[in-house]
């Protein structure tokens, strides 16, 4: 292009002297530098590294091993002085939609990544399950001079790489075993869990009352369940039997027992991706709250309940006739603190306070907040909605109601697809997630074509879930 323009000047030049032979004496030639010599842009040729045309697995590498992504094979002469640099970016498919960048470092026309820092792209693209994954690869050459960078017109596919996350093993559910049941292995206590994919949301969850001082447990995995050995590898335990610390790690090989020194109520938590355990006290507060009134002969004893996870915000359902009365009580008897009628919204614990009521005969939500004394009904009926359903995500599909056992069900033909739970054709109180396990605002529930028996179960407060069986 230099040449060119030079090549035009000089024409120009040439022309005003045919004009006027004098013309130097007006103009002078204008001070002009070497011409650079041209860069070609073909004859580039890139390949993909060879770290990564085998599969990678990263529980086999150090985080800090560098692996070759890229590398510059073949390239035309530069020019003195400027070199090359290699962007590099990956993604989940071959469109590049949402293609991420990966950190590498560049020399001598070799781009290469740590193995942590691939693996980290890897999770952010797919998630943290260690399943094998495949990302596609791509790389922009730039030509770098002393003052600038410029990238060739076309970025250049290199293929694709098949690699496995590193990740302890996460099972699909937990339960307690030990002194809380007697070791009964046919008595395991579940932990909650939110239904999303595990090593999404490693965090397994339950508050559960201690019998007696010096309580031992350990925990087993939904595997061991299933393959009919709760003591099978895979049990998990401390390291030093009757450890009783409040927090700690859990191991498979040789599990010992820990220990809850004192009796009453805890929340245990495990982070399965760290193998972690988690003790708290809550001492005589319950996770239950509950509702005796004349929809069950004011018998506490017998009463339904509302269930707390943070010992504050309690939720449940009943059904009440209209005109019902009631209260809320932290025991089974009249000896703990009643919870009355203060207003349309709020609680008392005064003795002489009146009862809650209900104006309509229906299901209710009952929400109290122990922190605030303040409570909310929500008549509810249920439905079923998504793609999978009738009404697709515009409408819910009405479910009917076993007024004494709490229980919604439909006979219904879904599609393949999704779908969810919801109250009174609304988003405000809808349930999702894990089946046995539902929660408020939880995940879609993926099903196949057919027809099914759906039933939805509300009568525990502590554990909302749902049948689905095939017809």
């Amino acid at each position: 292009m230099k040449k060119i323009n030079l090549y035009m000047l000089l024409i120009f030049i040439a022309a005003l002297t045919g004009c006027d032979d004098n013309v130097n004496d007006h103009f002078a030639l204008p001070q002009t530098n070497p011409q650079e010599p041209v860069q070609n842009v073909e004859g580039f040729t890139l390949s993909l590294g060879s770290s990564c045309t085998a599969p990678i697995l990263f529980k086999d590498l150090d985080d800090a091993t560098l692996l070759e992504v890229a590398k510059l094979t073949d390239h035309p002469e530069l020019t003195e002085g400027d070199t090359i640099n290699l962007e590099v970016e990956v993604s989940k498919d071959e469109t590049f939609t949402q293609a991420v960048p990966l950190p590498c470092s560049v020399k001598n026309g070799t781009a290469s990544v740590t193995a942590g820092e691939l693996e980290e792209v890897v999770k952010e693209i797919y998630g943290k399950a260690p399943y094998a994954r495949t990302i596609y690869t791509r790389a922009t050459i730039y030509i770098v001079s002393h003052t600038s960078a410029i990238a060739l017109p076309e970025k250049i596919t290199l293929g694709k790489i098949e690699a496995t996350p590193e990740a302890l093993f996460i099972d699909t559910a937990y339960y307690l075993i030990g002194d809380v049941n007697k070791w009964n292995s046919e008595a395991l206590i579940k932990f909650g869990h939110s239904g999303k994919d595990v090593y999404e949301d490693p965090v397994f969850s339950m508050i559960v009352e201690i019998p007696k001082d010096e309580c031992y447990w350990k925990i087993i995995p939904q595997s061991n369940v299933d393959g009919g050995d709760i003591w099978a590898p895979g049990a998990l335990g401390v390291a030093t039997n009757g450890d009783d610390s409040e927090s700690g790690l859990l191991v498979t090989e040789n599990p010992q027992a820990g220990k809850i020194p004192a009796k009453g109520w805890v929340k245990i938590t495990l982070n399965m991706l760290e193998y972690t355990y988690k003790i708290e006290a809550l001492g005589n507060i319950s996770p239950f709250l509950y509702v005796p009134g004349g929809h069950q002969g004011w018998k506490p004893e017998t009463a339904p309940y509302l269930y707390s996870t943070d010992m504050t915000h309690y939720d449940g359902y009943i059904y009440m006739d209209a005109d019902n009365t009631f209260k809320l009580t932290s025991q089974k008897d009249w000896d703990g603190t009643n919870y009355g009628y203060a207003s349309d919204t709020e609680l008392s614990t005064d003795g002489g306070a009146g009862n809650l009521s209900v104006t309509e005969t229906g299901f209710y939500r009952i929400e109290a907040n122990l922190s605030t004394l303040t409570y909310k009904f929500s008549k509810t009926e249920w439905g079923i909605i998504g793609d999978a359903t009738q009404g697709g995500w515009d409408n819910s599909t009405p479910m009917t109601l076993n007024a004494e056992t709490g229980e919604w069900s439909i006979t219904t033909e879904l599609a393949a697809g999704n779908y969810k739970f919801r109250a009174n054709n609304k988003w405000d109180i809808n349930l999702g997630g894990d089946l046995n396990h539902l929660t408020y605002g939880g995940d879609n529930i993926t099903t196949e074509a057919g027809t099914y028996v759906i039933t939805l179960k509300l009568g525990d407060a502590s554990n909302y879930h749902a049948t689905v069986v095939k017809r």
